[in-house]
């Protein structure tokens, strides 16, 4: 049984006391240099003014999409947006872990769906589906904070009203053999 080596460094060093951030890390503005960390490094490759979401998941079409929502009851419907609602909180909390979470108070989302088969696939149904990810990337409406259905959100978005959030669903990918995805990539409007 091997260890690979990214792995045996942090259990070294979390054995010797040395975390992975000596300090926290912030983010400032600035006009002339972009934005930098205090030390002074520049980090160009990272916008806190933009958030990419590799997401291992797809969207339940089955049970979301816009004829699937037609033909089942308020109850069913209730039970599929939570079990989704939960799923993408999970998703996302797995994949920011670490990392800040940014604000955003109006954003543009490009979404790309990569499916492991390839066949005609609806845009209404795939926007549909979509919705409990968006109720999970925004904020609880004031006065709603203990109110039934808004445990799963986030606040990366003030709402999913169109205000707010900008879709842009591309067309979707096609990866033969491999893990179908969900890239979202969120950006400041």
């Amino acid at each position: 049984f091997a260890i690979p080596a990214m792995l045996s460094r942090r259990l070294r060093n979390e054995r010797l006391g040395h975390s992975r951030r000596q300090k926290p890390a912030v983010w400032r503005k600035s006009s002339t240099t972009g934005t930098s960390w205090t030390d002074g490094h520049i980090k160009p490759d990272w916008n806190p003014m933009k958030l990419q979401l590799d997401l291992p998941a797809l969207p339940d079409l089955a049970a979301l999409g816009g004829n699937a929502r037609r033909r089942a009851s308020w109850r069913e419907q209730r039970e599929a947006t939570r079990r989704e609602q939960e799923k993408w909180w999970a998703l996302i909390l797995q994949v920011l872990e670490g990392q800040p979470r940014p604000k955003f108070q109006r954003a543009r989302a490009k979404v790309v769906l990569v499916f492991a088969q390839k066949r005609r696939r609806d845009r209404e149904n795939l926007l549909a589906a979509l919705k409990p990810l968006w109720d999970v990337l925004s904020s609880v409406p004031p006065g709603k904070e203990m109110a039934a259905g808004y445990e799963y959100r986030l606040g990366i978005i003030p709402d999913d009203d169109f205000d707010h959030l900008d879709v842009h669903l591309q067309p979707p990918l096609v990866e033969l053999g491999r893990a179908p995805r969900t890239v979202i990539v969120l950006e400041d409007v």
